[in-house]
């Protein structure tokens, strides 16, 4: 079981009554908490996992949200290295939701800096896993700086990894880091640690 943390916007808009629920989160990564991004006209669920601050993003509407993090976390964890039994176990873990209001001040914040990025990102054309998967490598400071993907290697299971490209689309820039993907390239926008913001 997976409980989500959702803030008033999000329980409002998509009309979500809290879960009578008490039972902890039974996932690795812990509770996951969500607010609404604003992009153009496209409305979108941002999540971040309390214990790794990995952000997921995923369409604001009731058929995707909140039954489709699963399916955002799906196309993430193995980019970041996770092996693929680890994979199947969290999914599996995620098929029965909790649904929950905020508590975290810490990780409220974060999302809060996050948001900024993603917005960025999304509106420069970049798909919402890659987007997240930049957000994965931005070191944070409840991390003591580090970034989200070594917490989650370290929380979830960690493979060997293949490659990714880290490319801005601005400048032509590209640099290779190490991963796990399904199949082809996965491009994020730059390897942990280093400054925040697109390259």
């Amino acid at each position: 079981m997976v409980r989500v943390r959702c803030t008033q916007r999000v329980l409002e808009r998509l009309r979500i009554e809290p879960s009578t629920e008490v039972s902890p989160s039974t996932t690795k990564l812990g509770d996951w908490y969500a607010n609404l991004l604003n992009v153009g006209h496209r409305r979108w669920a941002l999540c971040l996992g309390e214990r790794s601050l990995l952000p997921a993003l995923l369409p604001a509407r009731k058929e995707h949200f909140p039954g489709g993090l699963a399916n955002a976390v799906d196309e993430l964890l193995p980019a970041l290295g996770v092996i693929p039994a680890a994979v199947r176990d969290e999914l599996g873990q995620m098929q029965t939701i909790a649904v929950d209001r905020t508590r975290s001040r810490p990780v409220l914040g974060v999302m809060n800096d996050f948001s900024l990025s993603a917005e960025l990102g999304l509106r420069d054309g970049h798909s919402p896993t890659e987007v997240a998967l930049r957000g994965a490598e931005t070191p944070v400071k409840p991390l003591d700086y580090d970034c989200p993907r070594r917490l989650v290697r370290e929380l979830v299971g960690a493979g060997r990894g293949g490659t990714f490209e880290v490319e801005n689309r601005a400048s032509g820039h590209t640099r290779t880091g190490r991963a796990i993907a399904r199949s082809g390239t996965v491009r994020v926008s730059r390897v942990c640690p280093g400054p925040s913001g697109w390259l």
